[in-house]
């Protein structure tokens, strides 16, 4: 173009902002009257998605300097709304297109969630719902890769799509309203092609130290490389929710305790038929108790140590609880020290089971993750025979495929 080839701009473009300045003073705070309609239009749109965009008007967009060409845009408080922050402007758009949307049109949203945060996702999706269902007039098609997003929707709303790279096939298959619990629960399993659906909160802390090791120490891939995803299944409900993950077509491991295998929502026998890897600890025994019971003499004080720092409590205190576990008549602990060298070994891993079980000591994700780190680093190498690293190493197989 002209412009483009001629030498010394600065004129020019001197000239450009001057008339673009008295066009935009002509157009006034007002905007363009003959407008109104859309813009009404648009604030109306935006309202419905929670923007407040009072002062909307249609203006010159300041930006011709770099076109070298008039262009009119929305403005809010005269500042360009291509100025806005993208989850913004990415629900003026939306909600543009909900107040264009004729009887029988469709919308296409790819990637709903990109730049929302998750409250105003769940709100445009609300607000998308009502657009789109009774007497209405469209339909929104929507991808996503947010657990927020199907979440919200539920099993009513979700679909499942695959695709299979063997016969070249895309598969688009409607969520079982059976599984509504897991997917309101563990949505982000519904995002994974490979999920270990942990029992409890202590579970899911304890992988994740797994992991970090086997990713650190031995140089392996880490789980998200394996395309593996770790959820906390929620306690006796936990069965029930890997069972439906693997009913739609997730490869699933269920990684459980084995004290209360009498309340499972589901049998381990279903479960495996199901195609579900099941691997609990041998015994009748939760995680911190499958702990005590292994864990070298050498260390059952330091774990007492582990379990101050995880309640943030005295020493004194976590003692006292392991003593309230031990016969009154019999000896008790004096100090976590001697923990270590305590006569009745067999009786005191009894008393530190039960006081760790009873009194939750790690039962939060952190805290899992806590005894975890505890227990790779310092005593890993001396557990080879003991069900505590047999397991685990039952969960390395099947996250690499060995097994």
């Amino acid at each position: 173009s002209l412009f483009s080839l001629t030498t010394d701009k600065r004129e020019a473009e001197r000239k450009i902002l001057d008339a673009n300045r008295m066009l935009r003073d002509v157009i006034g705070p007002d905007g363009l009257k003959g407008l109104s309609e859309s813009i009404d239009a648009a604030k109306t749109g935006a309202a419905d998605l929670g923007l407040d965009t009072q002062s909307l008007a249609a203006n010159v967009d300041p930006r011709i300097l770099k076109s070298g060409m008039a262009t009119l845009s929305l403005h809010e408080d005269n500042i360009p709304v291509r100025h806005m922050g993208l989850g913004s402007r990415r629900l003026m758009a939306i909600g543009l297109q909900l107040q264009c949307m004729n009887q029988g049109a469709i919308l296409l949203i790819d990637e709903v969630e990109h730049a929302l945060e998750p409250h105003r996702l769940k709100h445009l999706l609300r607000v998308l719902l009502a657009s789109t269902t009774g007497e209405s007039y469209g339909q929104a098609i929507l991808t996503t890769h947010a657990p927020a997003t199907i979440q919200e929707l539920g099993s009513a709303h979700t679909y499942a799509v695959t695709y299979d790279k063997a016969h070249r096939q895309t598969k688009i298959e409607k969520v079982d309203s059976g599984a509504q619990g897991a997917i309101r629960s563990i949505p982000e399993a519904f995002l994974a092609p490979r999920v270990i659906v942990c029992e409890g909160a202590t579970e899911v802390g304890f992988l994740r130290a797994y992991e970090r090791k086997l990713t650190l120490d031995n140089g392996g891939a880490s789980f998200a490389l394996k395309h593996v995803v770790v959820v906390d299944g929620g306690g006796s409900d936990a069965p029930k929710r890997a069972m439906a993950v693997a009913q739609h077509g997730h490869h699933t491991c269920f990684f459980a305790d084995s004290d209360k295998v009498e309340e499972w929502s589901v049998s381990a026998a279903e479960l495996e038929r199901s195609g579900v890897k099941v691997i609990n600890w041998s015994d009748t025994m939760c995680t911190e108790q499958r702990v005590v019971a292994d864990l070298p003499s050498r260390l059952l004080g330091a774990l007492l140590r582990q379990a101050a720092k995880a309640m943030d409590k005295e020493e004194t205190a976590i003692l006292q609880t392991v003593n309230m576990q031990l016969p009154e008549n019999g000896n008790r602990l004096s100090s976590l020290d001697e923990a270590n060298t305590f006569q009745d070994e067999a009786r005191l891993r009894q008393a530190l089971a039960d006081a760790a079980k009873n009194n939750n000591w790690f039962k939060q994700i952190g805290k899992g993750e806590m005894l975890g780190e505890f227990v790779l680093a310092e005593a890993y190498d001396e557990l080879e025979d003991r069900d505590l690293r047999i397991k685990l190493e039952a969960v390395k197989a099947w996250v690499y495929g060995e097994g």
